[in-house]
């Protein structure tokens, strides 16, 4: 599961660590074998992806900077979540460790007017490729590791002496909502989506603070520019998606990705929407659980006003389940049920959980008549019991508490 493994029995060693600080320690020792001519000389020379990376502590003065791995050409992969859908978890974690993440401190509103360090950073997010870049660091890179239910993993980090970011031509796309200092941020993530941009490489700019009226531009942590960006255009598509009439039959969807299952239902009715997630014994997050850790939140069809209580995940499931609706000029009531079985070790983001529920509502669905046909067939895909979900689920309580008009004229 870890970097270069060779043999299965590294996994094996995963599996029998009661923690995650334990995996982190193991992934320290892997990263200082792989990096330390790297580490040592306080130098990097590579091409981003292109990559950058904001934090939150310390708000508004954060570190910001760019992902640069220790190779040339095309990196693209390395942070492009769209592209690792059917790599498996070891891969990523490759994938992911290979970046050096290059920070400085900055203060959030220095984006209504960029210096030359965030001007250098915009150049390098608005490439149409990869970008060689060539960091000097103060001092030789830290192990530290980041795992996190909301972004993906990264390897090591240290501050940034000078930057040097080649010229590379940029991406159209991005160009134009970035230059026009009068296009609101919803605005301008409405337009690169609708131009086939990926969501990442939207939730990037935001962060770098490249879209929005120039004198209200900020600088926007990572983990949070995840979930506006998520939450804003799902908003944008449920706007549209309340006009469309209900689907005819209740649906069912079933997925599993990274030992992780998801059962999506979708019933004949006005939307609203509820997410569940349970984390088994054994899974990140529980590893030293006895019974499973559940989470979740809802919203009836008026929306929500407080943020969910389960975090990012919660938005972008809602996004890939609007953007869905919206395709189909439908509406329905949807609920989303996720079990990350104890396969899931490490944290991923919460990328892969969009992935997933995009592709699981590609497939065919089983269709059903009755919601308490559709819900039994759901949870028997699962391992939890059915009355464990019911339990946690205001959707599901009230679908059979509340009787349907087509009940009287059936």
């Amino acid at each position: 599961m870890l970097i270069q493994l060779a043999e299965r029995k590294d996994l094996n060693w995963v599996r029998e660590q009661t923690s995650l600080e334990a995996i982190a320690v193991r992934l320290k020792a892997d990263l200082l074998t792989r990096y330390m001519p790297i580490l040592s000389s306080g130098v990097i020379d590579g091409s981003s992806p292109p990559g950058a990376f904001v934090g939150h502590y310390g708000y508004p003065k954060v570190f910001v900077g760019p992902l640069i791995p220790p190779i040339k050409g095309d990196t693209k992969i390395l942070d492009t979540p769209e592209m690792w859908f059917g790599k498996d978890i070891e891969q990523i974690v490759n994938f992911r460790f290979s970046l050096v993440r290059g920070k400085m401190p900055v203060n959030v509103h220095t984006a209504t007017d960029p210096n030359r360090y965030l001007l250098d950073l915009h150049d390098l997010a608005l490439s149409r490729s990869s970008v060689e870049v060539d960091a000097q660091f103060t001092k030789k890179p830290r192990m530290d590791i980041i795992l996190s239910e909301d972004v993906q993993p990264f390897g090591p980090s240290a501050t940034i002496e000078t930057l040097k970011v080649a010229p590379s031509a940029s991406e159209q796309k991005l160009e134009r909502p970035y230059y026009d200092g009068d296009l609101k941020s919803i605005d301008g993530m409405i337009e690169l989506y609708k131009n086939g941009v990926e969501v990442s490489r939207i939730q990037k700019v935001l962060s770098l603070g490249m879209l929005g009226v120039q004198k209200q531009r900020k600088i926007v942590p990572t983990r949070w520019s995840i979930t506006a960006v998520d939450d804003s255009l799902s908003k944008h598509f449920l706007r549209a998606v309340k006009h469309n009439p209900p689907i005819d039959k209740f649906q069912v969807y079933t997925y599993n990705y990274w030992d992780n299952f998801y059962s999506i239902l979708l019933s004949p009715d006005n939307w609203s929407f509820e997410w569940i997630e349970a984390f088994l014994p054994g899974s990140a997050w529980n590893e030293d659980g006895k019974i499973p850790a559940i989470l979740g939140d809802y919203e009836p069809y008026q929306g929500r006003t407080t943020y969910a209580a389960c975090g990012g995940c919660y938005y972008t499931v809602r996004l890939a389940v609007a953007e869905t609706l919206h395709r189909m000029q439908r509406q329905a009531s949807a609920l989303i049920l996720r079990e990350a079985r104890p396969g899931y070790l490490l944290p991923m983001g919460v990328s892969h959980i969009r992935e997933s529920v995009r592709a699981a509502l590609k497939t065919q669905p089983t269709i059903f008549d009755t919601f308490k046909a559709a819900l039994t067939f759901a949870c028997q895909q699962m391992r939890i019991p059915q009355q464990i979900w019911t339990m946690n689920s205001v959707m599901i309580r009230e679908e059979q508490t509340q009787p349907r008009l087509n009940q009287f004229f059936a």
